[in-house]
């Protein structure tokens, strides 16, 4: 569905609709109801997809055939490769901080990287940026 959708700046779209995967650690901070909180969960869910489908769709566009593998394998390292790292860090800081103040030390660190994210050159538009 996310690739129907010819946005001009799929960078900008992909990122702007990931950061709406904070809203499940903020749903957790703050569980004003079950409701809440599944219906946060199903909002961070469809967030993932758009990126991930106009990604996979700019490396096989900007990157050469011969150095797609290699592009993809460092993308899924750092995307999923490290997943255990913050699983094996989450207990004890949540622990050392509290469950709170780690889930939105967590909600802020997605946003601020989402931020960042888009001021590196050429993601809003997930093209090579062309030297002037």
């Amino acid at each position: 569905m996310a690739l129907r959708f010819k946005a001009k700046q799929p960078g900008l779209v992909s990122v702007g609709v990931w950061g709406a995967f904070a809203i499940a650690p903020l749903a957790l901070a703050f569980p004003i109801s079950p409701t809440f909180v599944v219906i946060s969960y199903l909002i961070a869910g469809v967030s993932i997809g758009p990126w991930d489908a106009y990604w996979s769709v700019a490396i096989q566009r900007e990157v050469p055939q011969k150095y797609q593998g290699r592009v993809f394998s460092v993308d899924h390292m750092g995307s999923v490769g490290l997943m255990p790292i913050g699983m094996a860090l989450a207990g004890p800081l949540t622990h050392l901080f509290g469950e709170r103040p780690f889930l939105i030390t967590a909600v802020v660190f997605h946003v601020l990287i989402c931020i960042l994210v888009l001021r590196v050159p050429g993601v809003k538009e997930l093209k090579t940026p062309v030297s002037k």
